[in-house]
């Protein structure tokens, strides 16, 4: 996994992973698209990522203006919410997420991954923050799996696709483009490369967990992936924040 340019454009498969059958009229996942994600990563981290989409424990929740202009704190758009006007607003926010890069948005987000009751009654326990735009996660498998590539000398030795010892961690677990014919439209894994003539992305190999990459299929894909799991199976909750001082005290008791 040297140059982006020469594999497959991981998010247009996630874009791929939602389907229309028209024969029940609605939308399912691919089994094709599904059985060739399940081969492309390792340690059964689709699967493990699919559970977690259909856990109901996966929250996405941003900040962001009152599109009705209205002072209300919190809005959440969950399986109870059967307001066309509100089903509108939460339209809107979906499609808030794909009409630029993550890094560009209009809008902050934050990923948790919560048991429904612990989010509820405010437990931290088992409580999971992911950063997809910095591809961290505070699970005790991405701490594990990226101490694994700390000692990246040793690792480097075993790989049989390089030939130059990188200098650097950065240098072991980043790829950077700066050849703009070279520049690929993934994605996935793609970090924030503050310049116009330059992409950078993190090497989804050398680590990676379950919640990041079911947060990658979300947000990495397209609205209908998002609305399938958001709307039409109901098992991942979005939740709007209008009001800075609802936004912090989400920080206070579920962030820290």
């Amino acid at each position: 996994m040297n140059n982006y340019n020469d594999l497959l454009n991981i998010s247009e498969l996630f874009d791929k992973l939602i389907t229309f059958n028209k024969g029940i009229n609605k939308y399912v996942l691919d089994e094709t698209i599904s059985s060739f994600l399940y081969y492309l990563f390792p340690r059964d981290l689709f699967i493990r990522a699919l559970s977690l989409l259909e856990s109901n424990d996966m929250f996405i929740y941003v900040l962001e203006k009152d599109i009705r202009g209205e002072n209300k704190s919190l809005t959440c758009t969950d399986n109870n919410n059967n307001d066309n006007n509100d089903n509108d607003i939460q339209n809107k926010l979906i499609e808030n997420f794909y009409r630029h890069s993550l890094h560009e948005l209009s809008f902050l987000f934050r990923l948790i991954v919560k048991n429904q009751i612990e989010f509820i009654h405010d437990n931290n326990t088992n409580k999971k923050s992911n950063n997809i735009l910095h591809w961290s996660c505070s699970c005790d498998e991405y701490s594990s799996e990226l101490l694994k590539q700390m000692d990246y000398k040793e690792n480097f030795e075993e790989e049989d696709d390089v030939d130059i010892v990188p200098s650097s961690i950065k240098d072991y677990l980043l790829i950077e483009i700066d050849d703009l014919e070279k520049f690929s439209t993934d994605r996935f894994c793609q970090l924030d490369s503050f310049s116009l003539s330059k992409q950078r992305y993190f090497k989804y190999n050398k680590v990676m967990c379950p919640h990041l990459l079911a947060y990658a299929i979300l947000l990495t894909s397209n609205e209908n992936v998002l609305k399938f799991f958001i709307q039409q199976e109901r098992t991942v909750y979005l939740l709007s924040i209008n009001n800075i001082n609802e936004w912090l005290k989400l920080h206070i008791n579920i962030i820290i």
